[in-house]
């Protein structure tokens, strides 16, 4: 089981099934299963989906992000000896014996990723990297933290700095990777650009609601149509252009006028192709309740917002729900915490808003709110889930719940009523879901 307190948590049939339901949307995007569905080797032509590469010269692998790993170990069974070598930033080590893999840091990116970021440009003098080679990438969301490499002048430290305030200002992951963008050497495009003549081919198993190329860990192969400008108007839009470092100022300030090069607004002999995303998991979510004999229903693809609002809105379109099923959604909500504050994860949150909004909630029902790579701000938890009894289980256990909420304190508050679901890193990743099951 993915879900390793599965039975502990499921202690009544709408939480068993809400359970199965999480379980099998894991499943169904993990790397290895996306990357042998999408990948074929014929030993002349990489043939991915619809899309047919003749390969006259050498293959190497580049990657980062969460699910990289995994998407590395179902490449190199794939294609084995072809690949000449390869360098991937990651979350663990994988047992890859064709492509270096470094165990990096993530959200806030660290030295580990700044050296793997240079091992992987490095790549194209010290192997001659040429008009007739090929370079597969391999993208998963938390890539642009895992591959951090500053413009000049610029420090893994300031970069830390940004990252963090982003981070906590509940700005989203598309304002988030603008910034980011326009203070690497990477991401919006650089590396494609860097690998020119090179044939770049990236699959790409999005985090991002939408699918914007330009915002999967950054856009590293994507032309990028945002600009320093946009870079400025975010970090002040959050009240951060005062607190950012000065050097950072300086050179947005310098970028917006026309010192430092703009991120490329085209690219040439590039291939984006999307393998797995967040809809990819509802839908194996959705087949799931069919084969359990439920009704399945998409509430929404793209839930985005602070979570207590998200919450709120949410549970609005439960309460009109009379036809027992299984409901889901898909998205990632932001929280903007205080100074002060408490433990916890947006998804947790999420959950503890509803067990508010949604306490005298009729009938036996669940909630789940989950993090697809199981790691929800904290690998503690993945998420949390709740039920009609959950608020029961406040009022015996005599627990202040506005308190928690007050404090963003939602995993002690999860952990007191045993709602917090636990499944440890999985591998993957593609955002968060929800589901809601009535009986």
């Amino acid at each position: 089981m993915i879900i390793k307190n599965f039975q502990e948590l499921a202690s009544s049939f709408s939480k068993k099934v809400g359970l199965e339901i999480v379980e099998a949307g894991i499943k169904g995007v993990l790397p290895q299963k996306l990357v042998s569905g999408a990948l074929c080797w014929d030993g002349k032509v990489l043939k991915i989906r619809r899309n047919r590469f003749p390969v006259n010269g050498r293959i190497f692998v580049v990657g980062f992000g969460k699910a990289s790993g995994n998407m590395g170990c179902s490449v190199e069974k794939i294609l084995g000896e072809k690949i000449t070598y390869g360098v991937i930033n990651t979350w663990k080590k994988y047992p890859l014996k064709r492509i270096k893999v470094n165990r990096v840091s993530h959200p806030v990116p660290d030295l580990r990723g700044l050296e793997g970021a240079k091992e992987i440009l490095s790549l194209k003098n010290e192997y001659h990297i040429g008009k007739n080679d090929t370079v597969v990438c391999l993208i998963s969301g938390g890539g642009s933290a895992m591959c951090p490499l500053p413009w000049e002048g610029l420090t893994l430290k300031m970069k830390q700095k940004v990252t963090e305030l982003l981070l906590k200002s509940g700005a989203n992951i598309q304002e988030i990777n603008t910034v980011r963008k326009h203070i690497s050497k990477i991401k919006g495009g650089r590396l494609a650009k860097h690998f020119y003549p090179a044939r770049v081919i990236s699959l790409i198993i999005s985090d991002v609601m939408g699918n914007d190329l330009g915002s999967i860990a950054s856009g590293p192969t994507h032309p990028d149509p945002t600009t320093f400008q946009d870079a400025c108007r975010i970090l002040k839009k959050y009240k951060l252009w005062n607190k950012i470092p000065k050097p950072v100022q300086n050179h947005i300030k310098n970028g917006i006028l026309g010192k430092v090069p703009e991120t490329p607004k085209t690219l040439k002999k590039v291939k984006n192709i999307i393998i797995g995303d967040n809809f990819s998991g509802i839908q194996e979510m959705a087949k799931k309740a069919e084969e359990l004999g439920l009704y399945a229903r998409v509430l929404d693809k793209n839930l985005q917002g602070e979570a207590r609002e998200t919450a709120k809105e949410f549970c609005e379109k439960i309460r009109k729900i009379k036809k027992s099923g299984v409901y889901l959604a898909g998205g990632e909500t932001t929280v903007k915490l205080p100074k002060i504050h408490g433990k916890g994860g947006r998804n947790q949150e999420f959950v503890s808003w509803c067990l508010l909004f949604l306490r005298d909630l009729e009938g036996e029902w669940s909630l789940l709110s989950v993090a697809s790579d199981g790691v929800d701000f904290i690998s503690e938890a993945a998420g949390g889930i709740i039920d009609n009894t959950s608020w029961k289980k406040v009022k015996r256990k005599k627990i202040n719940l506005k308190e928690f909420l007050k404090k963003h304190d939602s995993y002690h508050l999860l952990k007191k009523i045993n709602s917090l679901v636990r499944t440890g890193y999985t591998g993957t990743n593609v955002c968060d879901w929800i589901v809601f099951v009535r009986v």
